[in-house]
């Protein structure tokens, strides 16, 4: 039986699947098959009225039959070129054109749709990438400052304890104390850790307090303990209105501990699971070698301020 046919041109950049269907007197007839992009196909020649379904990408028969995007129907008598093309500047669309019918069919354009998320995905995946990258880049510039200025601080923290020990060594009885150690104590900040701006703003008091924060904190972080270390120090171990001596004597006592974490002077039997003791202790121990009555006070305070003895589980050493 003869008749005209009729071809299906796939024009976009994407696979497009077909089956077309006519009832044959004996039976029903499907063809079905897949058109990569720039390819065309014809349809055999009969006479019979014809439906065309049309679905983007690589698809079953019953797909293309049964959740289709475009169709087309031929009356099986005129010949006609069907093509299927992106439309429009933003390709948003698919449209069916017919060479021999002015209508013009239309679907959103799936494949476009999926490049379009497959493309925002990749570019947000690169920011992410980039994102991360500019993290690590700053966390290493800033691991980096911190270790330069650690190393700055343990530099200087040695030369003041080194300055101060000295000191306290060759300090006379019949000497006023507070004068002498005062003027010498600001020459070697001066020399070691004010920055110039500070050097005629700060109190001795407010120096030493500085420095107190800047030792525990550089403990705390070494040792990985809580920041209740920090809180009430003073309250904590009874050390309040002391001299100039005695500020300088703690505070030699924690650089010692800032500096050498691990050697200390007094074993603490049994370890206590507050952090926050455990710190004061180590201090205090360091403290004994120093000033023994005011390490004794401090130790005592502790045991009344939390109830824990401590006094009996204390080895010191000279």
């Amino acid at each position: 039986m003869g008749g005209n046919s009729v071809k299906i041109k796939n024009e976009t950049p994407y696979p497009i699947s077909y089956i077309y269907w006519y009832e044959h007197p004996l039976r029903p007839v499907q063809v079905h098959g897949t058109l990569r992009a720039g390819e065309m196909v014809e349809v055999n020649r009969v006479a019979f009225p014809r439906i065309i379904f049309l679905k983007q990408g690589h698809r079953t028969s019953d797909e293309c039959l049964y959740h289709y995007d475009l169709y087309w129907w031929n009356n099986g008598k005129d010949s006609q070129t069907i093509t299927i093309r992106e439309k429009g500047s933003d390709q948003s669309e698919l449209e069916l054109i017919c060479d021999s019918r002015p209508e013009i069919l239309t679907c959103p354009n799936y494949g476009k749709q999926e490049k379009d998320r497959l493309e925002m995905e990749k570019r947000r995946r690169e920011e992410e990438e980039r994102r991360q990258a500019e993290q690590r880049e700053r966390e290493r510039k800033i691991q980096e400052q911190i270790e330069t200025e650690n190393k700055r601080l343990k530099e200087n923290l040695s030369k003041i304890l080194e300055s101060l020990t000295r000191m306290r060594k060759e300090s006379h009885p019949q000497v006023e104390y507070n004068e002498v150690v005062e003027k010498k104590f600001y020459q070697i900040l001066k020399d070691n850790f004010l920055q110039d701006k500070e050097r005629s703003t700060r109190t001795i008091a407010e120096i030493i307090q500085n420095m107190r924060l800047q030792i525990m904190l550089k403990y705390i972080e070494e040792k990985q303990l809580s920041v209740d270390c920090l809180k009430n120090w003073d309250d904590l171990v009874g050390f309040k209105n002391l001299s100039l001596r005695d500020e300088l004597s703690v505070l030699e006592a924690m650089i010692g501990v800032a500096l050498n974490p691990n050697n200390s002077q007094i074993l603490v039997k049994n370890k206590n699971k507050d952090d926050r003791v455990n710190y004061s202790v180590s201090i205090l121990s360091k403290l004994f070698t120093i000033n023994k009555e005011l390490a004794s006070n401090g130790l005592t305070h502790i045991e009344k301020s939390t109830g824990k003895g401590l006094l009996s589980g204390i080895d010191c050493c000279e």
